[in-house]
Parts: C-alpha cells; structure tokens; sequence
C-alpha cells in the first residue's frame, strides 16, 4: 500500500510539472483555447502535434490526417462516398 502512496505522490509532482513547463510554452494561449482542451489535454496536444508550425505548412488536410480526422472518399466502380 506504501508504493501505491509513493507511486500517486510522483504523478502529482509530474502532473504539477507538467502545468508548470505548459503554462511557460509560447503556444500555450492556443492550444488552451481549444474547444474542450482543458489542463490535462491541452498539453497532450501540444506534445503530440508540436510546436513546428511549419510541419503542415498552410495544409490543413496534414493536420487533419495526423489526427485521423480527415475525411476519407471510397469508391467501388461507379458510386462514390465521401
């Protein structure tokens, strides 16, 4: 029971680093202001997308396929679905 405590102890402390180096981040106004980015996600973003905006260049279908959110056409002869 003693690691469980140590264990929860550590992930506070790295949660509160987390905030810390977060809220010090340049892009930290707007990663926050995404919708339904709140503390605990907003920095997840920031770590998974990255702070290169040059990455995507002014194509956001890029972004949009990294985050597997892109739409996807399917077509099977004639008929076509987007």
């Amino acid at each position: 029971m003693s690691l469980l405590f140590t264990v929860e102890q550590q992930l506070g402390l790295y949660r509160q680093r987390i905030e810390e180096l977060f809220g010090r981040h340049p892009d930290h106004d707007l990663f926050g202001s995404l919708p339904g980015a709140g503390p605990k996600l907003a920095p997840r973003l920031l770590s998974e997308i990255g702070d290169d905006r040059q990455r995507f260049g002014d194509d956001a279908q890029a972004l949009q396929c990294l985050a597997g959110t892109a739409p996807v056409t399917r077509r099977t002869g004639k008929a076509r679905s987007d």
